[in-house]
């Protein structure tokens, strides 16, 4: 009887030393990953040029940028003058761009010359944002391309109503384009 006593216990012993054994020949390697995420950087920088077309050289103009701020100033103006603007947009950032809002107005306390402004040609020169073969899209601007946004202006003599470009006027005005990542939603 103690044979078969000895044995049962060896042989509960094999079996709970193998099922520990099993449990403890479990063998691992741990693989560590880390990472980095960076985002985009949306910077834009502009340039200006002008050309005054006038048969005597007497209006002038002024203008600075600062701080992504266009400051443009036209002084003696007259009637048949005509203006060329040229504002470049350079995407000096990471990511693609889109024009997605923009707006403009008269300063308070402003003349409203603006019936005697004729737009004369306005259009986009550069990329083909949206690759439809047509160059100056601005729906999409890629790092390191431009767009130029060309402008000519005409001071009429006379309104659509006849009335003569007032002299010794002032009008002060304001514009601003807002540009976001090329696939940001835009609200309803």
């Amino acid at each position: 009887m103690e044979t078969k006593k000895l044995m049962a216990t060896f042989a509960i012993l094999m079996i709970a030393l193998g099922v520990a054994g099993f449990a403890y020949a479990h063998w691992s390697e741990t693989v560590k990953i880390e990472g980095e995420v960076t985002t985009g950087e949306l910077s834009l920088e502009w340039s200006f040029d002008y050309n005054l077309i006038q048969k005597k050289p007497v209006a002038w103009a002024e203008w600075y940028i600062e701080d992504g701020y266009l400051w443009f100033g036209l002084y003696n103006v007259y009637p048949c003058l005509e203006v060329e603007l040229w504002i470049d947009v350079h995407n000096t950032g990471t990511i693609p761009v889109k024009l997605y809002n923009w707006d403009c107005g008269l300063e308070e306390g402003s003349t409203d010359l603006s019936p005697w402004i004729e737009i004369k040609d306005i259009k986009f020169y550069g990329v083909d944002g949206n690759g439809d073969g047509v160059e100056g899209s601005i729906e999409q601007l890629d790092p390191c391309d431009s767009v130029v946004l060309y402008v000519k202006l005409h001071f009429m003599q006379k309104d659509e109503q006849g009335n003569t470009m007032p002299q010794d006027a002032w009008m002060g005005f304001w514009a601003w384009l807002e540009w976001v990542n090329w696939n940001a939603e835009i609200p309803s």
